[in-house]
């Protein structure tokens, strides 16, 4: 790296001689890997950059950079070395010479999501000098920019999201945190429409907490949820489910949409999605109309006729009028 090590001499004289700045002296030659690796992490873990430093845009369609001109922005006089994190996303980096005249390139301004929010790192200081060309023009609207690109839509109050659901007879609780962490404990107490009183542990099912519990009647159940952290207090919050009918009900939500077309013969259509459509049918409608007056009166005649002959008639009557006598005196001969 250009630079002099002296081994057990003049380092001044040699330094001189060898037209370096900044010798190294040491006493003998198993010093000098002590020498070369604390220069490397100097170079590598190098905290503080007091240089006018030019800015660059690496990401030139992020919100923070709105109404900024040209995505070109002042230099800063001086800013702290860092990486940027795996997850992160850079939106300005800051690119300088090291003291081995080595051009590197840091991270100036970057974002990344951390739980349910998220966070934004600026490098360089807005209290001092480093930042002086930042304070009116492009600079001042990025400040601005990163106060309105960063508060949050709503307010989150809890390291977790909170679900209830009706499930096989009872209700689901599940619990979501923002961020893993396995010394967490999640118990949920479950008040009951009658008043009974039930306190689980929650079950944790690699992402998230989870517990059944039975709903055997209908009302309100209360869930009353703390949230244990390993090293702080707790978190609690209270949820309210309504358990409006039984289970029961839903099995009228499942049929079998082939049984309606059996049901209906092809003599309509069967619509699942929802929507009811009107259609005009052309074919002629068939319509049958029986009048039952004649049959009636034929009837009435047939029995006012048997009233007759069984009240007015004798039998020798009945019998002569159906011709039965004469058919009897012919079969025997006689006249």
């Amino acid at each position: 790296n250009g630079r002099l090590i002296c081994i057990d001499q003049d380092s001044d004289a040699l330094a001189a001689a060898g037209g370096t700045e900044k010798p190294y002296f040491v006493k003998d030659e198993s010093d000098v890997t002590q020498v070369i690796l604390a220069e490397i992490a100097n170079e590598m873990t190098e905290s503080v950059v007091n240089t006018n430093t030019k800015v660059t845009v690496h990401l030139k369609s992020d919100a923070v950079l709105d109404g900024i001109e040209n995505k070109e922005l002042p230099n800063v006089n001086g800013f702290v070395y860092a990486k940027a994190k795996g997850s992160a996303t850079t939106v300005l980096n800051a690119t300088f010479t090291s003291d081995s005249g080595k051009e590197m390139t840091a991270p100036l301004y970057a974002y990344w999501d951390y739980g349910n929010g998220k966070v934004s790192t600026f490098t360089s200081s807005l209290s001092s000098d480093w930042t002086s060309a930042w304070r009116t023009g492009d600079g001042k609207r990025f400040f601005q920019n990163i106060l309105t690109v960063n508060t949050p839509d709503e307010k989150t109050d809890y390291p977790f999201t909170l679900s209830m659901e009706k499930e096989k007879g009872g209700l689901r609780v599940n619990v979501t945190p923002a961020t893993l962490n396995y010394d967490t404990t999640v118990t949920a107490e479950i008040t009951f429409p009658n008043g009974d009183v039930r306190t689980e542990r929650l079950l944790f099912s690699g992402s998230s907490y989870y517990y059944l519990f039975e709903t055997p009647t209908n009302g309100e159940y209360k869930v009353k949820l703390t949230y244990h952290y390993p090293y702080s207090d707790a978190v609690e919050t209270t949820a309210y489910y309504h358990v409006s009918y039984a289970d029961e009900y839903n099995s009228f939500t499942v049929f079998n949409v082939a049984d309606l077309h059996k049901a209906i013969r092809t003599r309509g259509n069967v619509y699942t999605d929802g929507n009811i459509r009107l259609v005009n049918d052309k074919d002629d409608v068939a319509t049958y109309t029986y009048h039952l007056t004649l049959p009636f009166m034929i009837a009435a005649i047939v029995l006012f006729i048997v009233d007759i002959i069984i009240r007015k008639l004798r039998w020798a009557d009945i019998r002569n009028l159906f011709g039965l006598r004469e058919k009897k005196k012919g079969k025997g001969g006689k006249v």
